[in-house]
């Protein structure tokens, strides 16, 4: 079994988690390192809403589906963290943390 670690936010996976399904890593509790600095705050307020609405009990990350609404699609967007619930989570690579097994190989 696999773990899926160190993925990179570069071409093609270097685009805005305002639309379609992002994963975002839990870094902990409490503020941000780097927070973002969003280009409205509604964008900060989307990411918020849906973090913290998310149904998504993975431990190290969560993912979450936006429809491009309420959410200005820049390059801070990319890579961004954000505080929900009193846990920071950042933007990452939508494969970071997936499993694979592989018995015959």
């Amino acid at each position: 079994v696999y773990e899926i670690r160190d993925l990179r936010l570069e071409s093609p996976y270097d685009v805005s988690a305002c639309s379609g399904t992002s994963r975002w890593l839990r870094l902990g509790s409490g503020s941000c390192p780097s927070s973002t600095t969003f280009a409205d705050t509604m964008t900060k307020t989307t990411f918020v809403t849906a973090l913290s609405e998310s149904l998504d009990t993975n431990l190290l990350v969560r993912d979450i589906t936006l429809q491009g609404t309420n959410c200005t699609a820049d390059e801070n967007t990319i890579g961004a963290q954000v505080e929900a619930d009193g846990e920071c989570f950042q933007h990452v690579h939508p494969d970071l943390h997936n499993v694979y097994d592989f018995p015959l190989w």
